[in-house]
């Protein structure tokens, strides 16, 4: 029915299937925030591709490091170095445990040495800011 298709139009402007519009529409009174409501609710997970989605990030480094360089009268010149070095870093991110009521979980490791070295411009060469220190840090979070 063309009456339909145009009580529906604003929902499959929104991106939904006309027919999900149409059966959101019929199972709702017609009444259209309602179905717009329940089609959000339905359709929420079924555009995931499982094989896009993140579960495991891992970084495995022999150094990371960040400079902070004064670029003063067209002359680079550095000023701070932090640095890691041997960097391990993982993160597990799952979702829905199907025997347990917990929706979300997030375990992250990272084991580094980090070393913080200022230059110094009279000997022309790096010095310790801090001597180099071991650095490990667990993260466990869970929503449920």
């Amino acid at each position: 029915d063309e009456c339909d298709l145009e009580r529906v139009a604003p929902l499959v402007a929104m991106g939904f299937a006309i027919n999900d519009c149409l059966y959101a529409m019929q199972i709702n009174n017609w009444k259209i925030n309602d179905a717009a409501l329940w089609l959000s609710q339905q359709k929420q997970n079924t555009n995931r591709n499982p094989a896009l989605e993140l579960k495991e990030l891992m970084v495995d480094a022999n150094v990371i490091s960040v400079f902070i360089i004064d670029d003063c009268m067209d002359a680079d010149v550095p000023l701070l170095e932090v640095s890691l070095s041997k960097v391990l870093f993982n993160l597990n991110l799952k979702a829905k445990e199907h025997k347990s009521k917990i929706q979300h979980y997030i375990l992250a490791n990272v084991e580094t040495e980090v070393a913080l070295n200022y230059y110094n411009r009279r000997l022309s060469g790096w010095e310790p800011v801090a001597e180099t220190w071991e650095c490990n840090a667990k993260v466990k979070f869970t929503k449920g």
